[in-house]
């Protein structure tokens, strides 16, 4: 008794075989891919493989997914497989749709590594800052592309070799994307919206390559002020925001800025105006310090001070205000 098959195979031979008294026939449809996006990843993200086909009727056919040679999943009308590596590498993924007319193949490579993104903006901030400064508007910065992969043999590429791919809120960005390219610009722009930045890194030989992204946002700068200590400088440690009490008659205080576009706190660029219980004190404007002191004669005063900082030229402000209660001293000496 003899059974007679037809099957259209484009690239490759059909081969029939029985197994357990079932005739299968295992081929490669013509038309049938795998879109994996993105085809590089990070190490703990995400990369979605769809079947890609017009021939196969895949909601009626079981769908066995593999990675690597290992089986990972196998269900009717499976047509999207979510891949989340946990190690640098390529994984091949391999889709098998098992149909009446045979069983259909195809794989793909998804490749994950290390991208580090790191944000820099050219606002100011005081020495010995703990942190990068923060994007505010109207002021500059960039974002450096830090990638860490490694060739077939583990052996680390170089940043330099690498082809960047970056895009910027949904556009690419032809002009800033190439060999070596690991530095994106931030236009000094006035727009606060939220815009994501993504880049793809790829290896000459295509083996590596790895994808990252990051919200750009945009956060107003401030103003601070801090205690002027006559022994130890400014004490970068204590804020002074609300009510602080200092045991002393007199007292100095410097207003430092951050995140304005601007290179040192005393910029010709910025301007100060202090006020002390409402008053503008005038003989203050433009420094970025002021003594404040009680009435004379008197042991005890509270003084309400903030002070303003403004940049005209970029549309940058910020205010700052705390409430002092200053008493002398009666322990024999001066507590800062």
């Amino acid at each position: 008794m003899s059974a007679r098959f037809s099957l259209t195979v484009v690239s490759l031979a059909s081969l029939a075989f029985f197994c357990g008294g079932t005739l299968l026939v295992q081929a490669q449809a013509s038309d049938l891919v795998l879109r994996a996006r993105p085809a590089h990843i990070a190490v703990g993200k995400s990369a979605t493989i769809e079947i890609v086909t017009y021939d196969l009727d895949i909601p009626s056919a079981r769908v066995t997914w593999s990675v690597n040679g290992e089986e990972r999943l196998s269900e009717i009308g499976h047509s999207r497989f979510t891949l989340t590596p946990r190690e640098p590498g390529r994984y091949r993924v391999r889709a098998s749709v098992a149909t009446p007319s045979g069983i259909f193949q195809a794989t793909t490579d998804v490749t994950a590594g290390y991208l580090d993104l790191v944000a820099q903006a050219r606002g100011y901030t005081p020495p010995l800052y703990r942190g990068r400064a923060l994007l505010a508007p109207r002021v500059g910065g960039s974002i450096v592309a830090v990638p860490h992969l490694t060739d077939a043999q583990g052996r680390p590429y170089r940043a330099s070799e690498l082809m960047y791919q970056w895009s910027r809120g949904g556009s690419r960005l032809s002009s800033a994307s190439g060999i070596g390219r690991q530095t994106l610009s931030i236009p000094a722009t006035d727009s606060s919206r939220d815009k994501s930045v993504s880049v793809t890194v790829t290896s000459p030989d295509g083996y590596a390559g790895a994808s990252n992204s990051l919200t750009l946002s945009r956060s107003a700068p401030q103003v601070l002020l801090y205690h002027m200590n006559p022994l130890y400088g400014i004490e970068w440690h204590n804020a002074l925001i609300g009510a602080e009490s200092l045991s002393t008659r007199e007292t100095g205080l410097v207003a430092v800025p951050y995140f304005f576009g601007v290179t040192e706190p005393t910029s010709s660029s910025l301007r100060y105006v202090w006020q002390v219980n409402g008053q503008v004190v005038a003989d203050a404007s433009g420094r970025h310090t002021l003594q404040v002191g009680t009435p004379e004669n008197e042991a005890a005063g509270r003084a309400d001070v903030s002070v303003s900082a403004v940049y005209t030229a970029l549309f940058q402000n910020a205010r700052a205000e705390t409430q002092l209660e200053l008493s002398e001293d009666t322990s024999g000496g001066i507590v800062f």
